[in-house]
C-alpha cells in the first residue's frame, strides 16, 4: 500500500495578530465609558517652607462627624439651611480678616453623600459671598467686572478651604 505524504499546514500568526487588533480597536470605539460627577478643586502647590501660625480669627471651622451632623464653629446645623449658615459665617468672618480660611474636620465615619453636600454648600457660599462682596466694592455684578477689578477683588478677599480627617 502506498502511504498518503501529509501535508504540512501553518497558521499565519500575523494576519491572526492583525484580527486580534482589529477587535481591539472596533471595542474601544464603540464602547462608551462612563464619566463620573464630580466637584473641581483646584490644589496648591507643595510647601516645603517650615510652618507659621495662623490667626485664629482668620479660621472658620465646619465639622461632619461620623452621625453625618454638620457643625459650624460647634453648632449644629441642619441640611435644609446649611448654604445659608456658611454663607453668614463667611460673612462674619471676612468683617474679622480678609482671607478666611475654612477648616473642614472630616470624620472617616461620615457617608460621602454628606461630605458631597458640605462641599456644594460650601462652594455655593463662597460663590453667594463674593457676589455680595464685588456688589459692595464695585456697584456690579460678578459676570461684568473687569479682569483689573477682579485681580483687585482676588487680592483684598480670597479664601482657603483646609480639609482634616478626625477621629473623635
Amino acid at each position: 500500500m502506498r502511504r498518503r505524504k501529509k501535508i504540512k499546514t501553518s497558521n499565519n500568526s500575523g494576519s491572526i495578530a492583525d484580527i486580534a487588533f482589529l477587535l481591539l480597536i472596533f471595542f474601544m470605539v464603540t464602547t462608551s465609558f462612563e464619566r463620573e460627577n464630580y466637584i473641581p478643586m483646584n490644589l496648591p502647590p507643595l510647601y516645603d517652607g517650615p510652618s507659621s501660625k495662623v490667626d485664629k480669627n482668620r479660621i472658620v471651622t465646619i465639622a461632619l462627624n461620623g452621625n453625618n451632623q454638620i457643625l459650624i464653629e460647634g453648632e449644629e446645623t441642619g441640611f435644609p439651611n446649611l448654604s445659608q449658615s456658611i454663607t453668614n459665617t463667611l460673612n462674619e468672618a471676612i468683617v474679622k480678616s480678609n482671607h478666611p480660611i475654612i477648616k473642614l474636620n472630616l470624620h472617616h465615619e461620615a457617608n460621602y453623600e454628606a461630605y458631597m453636600t458640605l462641599i456644594s454648600a460650601i462652594k455655593n457660599a463662597i460663590k453667594i459671598t463674593k457676589e455680595s462682596k464685588i456688589q459692595e466694592m464695585f456697584t456690579t455684578v460678578l459676570e461684568k467686572i473687569t479682569p483689573e477689578q477682579l485681580d483687585k477683588f482676588n487680592a483684598a478677599i480670597s479664601f482657603k478651604i483646609s480639609e482634616t480627617e478626625v477621629k473623635y
